[in-house]
């Protein structure tokens, strides 16, 4: 609409040729320039001059990251989710749960995504486009505890470079064809996660607590920042040359289900990954945790007819689980490490509704932390811990 403007502005003779496609935006960011270089020669008028040129700059800037990362994204590696995780045991709070929109690699296979220049589309990369996000549609108060993120692949060389990690309230815009649609907005908090500590071992996760339960009562997003890590690229190969480098997981093509909420971040601007990337219908590994001190056993509600408190915490040798139930379910207790590992499972059999408590033996686990699952109904809910 803009070149229209600006074609049928003072009678210029201004001709283009531009298609638009579901997705994707095939306009060539060199030609554009050197329309607005002879339009700029032609005008007369200096003031009118520096009015077109504003337009131009615009134009350009707004459209440029879509040019490109078009068709920049290629499959590094694919690989299947243990079938162990397939039952969702470490991560169903978000992402790997019918209880929330979308659910991750319902297919069983995940992938690591480059980008062609150097780089990865879920990472930092040479175009630098340094942000991910992964929203969540939830229609209720909830609270988030953390965020488990599942890493691909990484080149470290600075052990300490950091990335940010934060949770966002999807309030704000993601640029998206044919228009512009909900993206992260209102920082709700944020945390930081170094390179070390960035897991890459398969099929292992990485847990990023946030400081503080963070409230939220619609949907959300969780996203990485990496920009604050450098690298240099050889862009003929996509070899890195120096730097570090890190990327997340995805899962297949077409199972986010054109929800457009996964995004990806160039410069202060948020763009939705489908959109830029001329066809990506993928979701991102990052998984928040919900925190259920919002549905704790003394609490009115319940979640997914459940609810749930441990003591002590942090726990040194024994831990008490207590847990409710709203309707009689088959119960099985999971204790989960914090790299997303099912390190041990008690199946409590069919129990009535009411309320109930469990010991857990802490003494020989390392200090860390850790998670503990409850699985009624169909339903997990999952609640973190800590042993000292």
């Amino acid at each position: 609409m803009l070149l229209f403007f600006i074609s049928g502005f003072g009678n210029l003779n201004f001709s283009t040729a531009f298609m638009l496609k579901k997705k994707r935006i095939l306009f060539g960011c060199n030609k554009i320039i050197v329309t607005f270089v002879i339009i700029k020669l032609k005008l007369k008028n200096k003031k009118m001059k520096r009015f077109y040129i504003l337009f131009a700059l615009l134009l350009t800037s707004g459209i440029a990251f879509s040019q490109i990362a078009n068709d920049k994204a290629v499959v590094v590696k694919k690989m299947h989710v243990p079938a162990s995780m397939m039952t969702k045991t470490p991560t169903d709070t978000c992402g790997w749960s019918v209880n929330f929109i979308p659910e991750f690699a319902v297919g069983g296979s995940v992938f690591i995504m480059g980008y062609s220049t150097g780089g990865y589309v879920y990472g930092n990369n040479e175009v630098g486009a340094n942000g991910t996000a992964q929203g969540y549609v939830y229609d209720g108060t909830l609270g988030l505890e953390g965020v488990l993120l599942w890493f691909g692949a990484k080149t470290q060389a600075t052990p300490t470079a950091t990335m940010a990690v934060t949770a966002y309230a999807l309030n704000g815009t993601a640029l998206n064809d044919p228009s512009n649609t909900p993206g992260p907005g209102t920082v709700l908090g944020t945390a930081s996660l170094t390179m070390a500590d960035a897991d890459t071992t398969w099929p292992n996760l990485t847990w990023v607590p946030f400081a503080s339960v963070l409230p939220s009562n619609s949907d959300f997003a969780v996203g990485v920042d990496f920009s604050a890590l450098t690298a240099t690229w050889d862009t003929a190969t996509g070899d890195i040359i120096t730097g570090d480098e890190v990327g997340l997981l995805c899962d297949e093509e077409g199972e986010a289900n054109n929800l457009d909420y996964a995004f990806c971040k160039y410069g202060s601007s948020w763009y939705v990954t489908d959109y830029v990337y001329g066809g990506l219908d993928r979701n991102v590994a990052i998984f928040p945790v919900v925190d259920i001190n919002y549905v704790g056993i003394n609490d009115d509600n319940y979640f997914y007819g459940m609810q749930s408190n441990a003591y002590p915490i942090p726990a040194t040798d024994n831990m008490t689980i207590e847990y409710a139930l709203e309707n009689s379910s088959d119960v099985t207790i999971e204790i989960i490490s914090g790299n997303g590992q099912t390190i041990a499972e008690f199946n409590q059999g069919n129990q009535t509704q009411g309320q109930y408590s469990f010991q857990v033996n802490v003494s020989d686990f390392n200090a860390g932390h850790y998670f503990f699952s409850i699985k009624a109904n169909g339903h997990r809910l999952i609640k973190s811990f800590i042993v000292e």
